[in-house]
Formats: structure tokens, sequence, C-alpha cells
């Protein structure tokens, strides 16, 4: 496992540095904003103002969704206590050995998985079964705030890769309600 670990530091370190530039700073750090759940949801609703069944039909699922993964994510950020970058790296940082480049607020609590991550992926896969046609989309505007994440030295590529991971089974475990509980609903009215 410690291997793990390690090509996960030095992954974070390389794809940390070679992010490093003014105009990759102001568009990522905008970008990771689709990874707050407030700013997700307010999206949903300006976006399907012109399609209100859409919106009925799913902003509670969505909103259900979000809720499930934010709860797992924090219950394993609070089991597992990993370390966000600045903190791993802070002797190496103080000796001058490492560099972690941070947009931003310098965060230091705990880093494993990402919440934004799992955010941005629970509502692509969600929005990719609700909207097939838009599933390249959603994934690319996920997969951004991941990178992001990395970008701005607050996440590991695991703490994204779980952060996804959560996400897209929450996505896809809230579709499954919205499934089920219409499918009651219309046996119940006929």
């Amino acid at each position: 496992m410690e291997w793990v670990l390690s090509l996960d530091k030095e992954a974070f370190l390389f794809l940390n540095a070679i992010l490093a530039n003014p105009w990759c700073d102001r568009i990522l750090y905008f970008w990771s904003y689709l990874g707050n759940a407030l700013v997700v949801l307010v999206l949903m609703v300006v976006l399907s103002l012109r399609r209100a069944p859409f919106l009925k039909d799913n902003l509670l699922y969505l909103a259900l969704t979000l809720l499930l993964g934010g709860m797992v994510v924090n219950g394993l950020k609070e089991l597992i206590q990993r370390p966000r970058p600045v903190a791993e790296f802070a002797s190496l940082i103080a000796a001058g050995k490492v560099h972690v480049h941070v947009v931003g607020a310098a965060l230091t609590g705990n880093s494993f998985p990402s919440g934004h991550t799992q955010v941005a992926f629970s509502a692509a896969t969600y929005l990719s079964l609700a909207l097939p046609r838009f599933c390249l989309p959603f994934i690319l505007l996920a997969t951004g705030v991941a990178v992001s994440r990395i970008s701005m030295g607050v996440h590991f590529p695991l703490d994204v890769m779980a952060g996804a991971l959560i996400g897209a089974v929450t996505g896809w475990g809230g579709w499954r309600i919205k499934g089920i509980v219409q499918k009651r609903t219309r046996r119940s009215t006929t």
C-alpha cells in the first residue's frame, strides 16, 4: 500500500507542477465551483427554467444523490484522515525540497476522498442518465473539476479518483431510486 501512496504523491507533484500557470489557475479555480452542491443545484434550476417538468421530475432526486454522496465522502474523510497535500509535504516545503502550487486557500483538513469531485461526478452521472445525449459534456465538466482540485493543490490523484467513483455510484443510485419511486407511484395510481 505504501508504494501506491508514494506513486500518488509523485503523480500529484507532477500534475500540480505542469498545470501551474496563471491561465490555468483562473479557469480551473472557477471550474472547481462546479463541484459545489449548491452551485450544481442552482445551475440545474436556471438551465431547466424552460423545461419545468424536467426540473420537477429530477431536482429532488439529484439533491438526494448529492446528499448521499456527501455523507459517504464526509464519513470516509473522518475514517481515513489523509492530510491535504500542503500538510503532507509541509516539512519538505519548509526545507525547500518540494513546491506545491496552491490556488486560493491552502486547505489543511482531511483530503480523501475529494468532495468537489464526488459532487461533480454524482451530478454528471445522474444527468447523463437523464439526458443521455449530453453524457460526454457532463463527464468532461466533472473531469475538469477533478483536474482543478489537483491543480489548485488541495487533493491528490487518488482523492479525486475515489471522489469520482463515489460520485458515479451515487449518481447511478439516485437515478435508480427515482426509477423505483416512479414505478411504484404509477402502480399505485392505476
